[in-house]
């Protein structure tokens, strides 16, 4: 037998290191979209950030809250019975939590008269805890109200004192 010329050790030498190169990219191709679906996943499971409230008080219904209770109750005073009132999110803040309230106005295709009327939500915050509530108005049908919501009310929990405080629409 004849040693093999210079030319076939040549050509084998260099499809070794390409095959080589070849099944690395191929594991690392593997590895990257593994890392691709489990960061998809993590993404699509978590929930959205808080919502952006717009600048300035919210002055369509009287907000108030009442603290008296285990957990703070939004209420919200009405012009009439067609109104309801929806509790959109609640999200930790600092020193407390942030509430976000809707007030679905009344179905224009009937008529309610005009008395005033309180409408209460159950946060399931507790009552020792701070509490800053956020409104915005909505029509009854609408699903994503176009309206920001505004800083409405708030409760500061006075840890030194052992109270608690209130604040008025947008103080």
């Amino acid at each position: 037998m004849h040693p093999p010329t210079i030319g076939v050790l040549a050509s084998l030498s260099a499809r070794r290191p390409f095959r080589l190169l070849i099944e690395g990219s191929r594991r690392c191709a593997v590895v990257a979209l593994l890392a691709m679906g489990c960061a998809m996943l993590g993404a699509c499971s978590s929930r959205p950030g808080p919502p952006v409230p717009a600048e300035g008080a919210f002055g369509s219904a009287g907000i108030s809250i009442d603290s008296s209770g285990r957990e703070h109750v939004v209420i919200a005073s009405v012009v009439s019975p067609g109104h309801s009132l929806e509790l959109d999110s609640t999200w930790e803040a600092y020193r407390g939590r942030h509430v976000f309230v809707t007030i679905r106005r009344p179905d224009a295709r009937f008529s309610y008269p005009p008395v005033p009327v309180d409408l209460r939500v159950l946060t399931q915050v507790s009552s020792g805890e701070s509490i800053t509530v956020f409104a915005r108005t909505a029509s009854r049908d609408e699903k994503n109200p176009e309206d920001q919501y505004r800083r409405a009310a708030f409760f500061v929990r006075e840890a030194a004192a052992g109270g608690g405080g209130s604040g008025g629409p947008g103080r």
